[in-house]
């Protein structure tokens, strides 16, 4: 049983395909690896709208992927894009919600037998 993902929208979705839902999480892990770096850019250079565009493109894909807490920490990313506020009011909820993303594709690659993360 998964520890950091839930993939029971997936699974209804898909009709439980497996080459759908294998397809799924590549997609899932090659494009949360991309937006996780281009937030950190984004943070460290203070380019909220950055932030603002790869945060909300993660945002539905982690409701879909069940990881709620990382769900949690991307409203609270957007929300710091709004307010324009200061890199040390989020670095902390930026640690989390990176700690939790790369947990998921970390078990999502093993469970699903994909190359491990780089």
């Amino acid at each position: 049983m998964p520890l950091h993902y839930n993939l029971s929208k997936v699974y209804f979705l898909t009709e439980r395909k497996p080459e759908v839902i294998q397809a799924m999480v590549i997609t899932f892990i090659e494009e949360s690896s991309v937006a996780l770096k281009n937030i950190k850019k984004g943070i460290d250079k203070k380019n909220y709208e950055q932030v603002f565009n790869y945060a909300s493109s993660l945002e539905s894909t982690l409701e879909l992927f069940g990881l709620d807490n990382a769900h949690d920490d991307t409203l609270r990313i957007i929300t710091w894009t709004s307010t324009k506020g200061k890199k040390k009011e989020i670095k902390e909820t930026f640690k989390e919600f990176k700690n939790l993303v790369k947990l998921a594709m970390k078990e999502l690659k093993k469970d699903y037998k994909l190359s491990p993360i780089s």
